[in-house]
């Protein structure tokens, strides 16, 4: 709880420290989320035509007019 108020007035003192440190560990999330993306959209993925055969089927039949 002390640790919680020296927190709250060292903010108030210094609002641009609060504001570097909120921005900065955002950023860090958000490059952390992006690396996260990009990996698993380029190596987690089945190869080429296996999981999604079924539905490009199902697409292309729509788009011709059979249902």
């Amino acid at each position: 709880m002390e640790a919680l108020r020296h927190i709250a007035a060292a903010a108030r003192r210094r609002p641009v420290n609060l504001l570097y440190f909120v921005g900065s560990l955002g950023l860090s999330f958000g490059f952390i989320a992006a690396v996260i993306a990009i990996a698993h959209a380029s190596w987690f993925r089945l190869p080429g035509g296996v999981g999604d055969q079924g539905y490009v089927t199902v697409l292309r039949g729509t788009a011709a007019g059979s249902q």
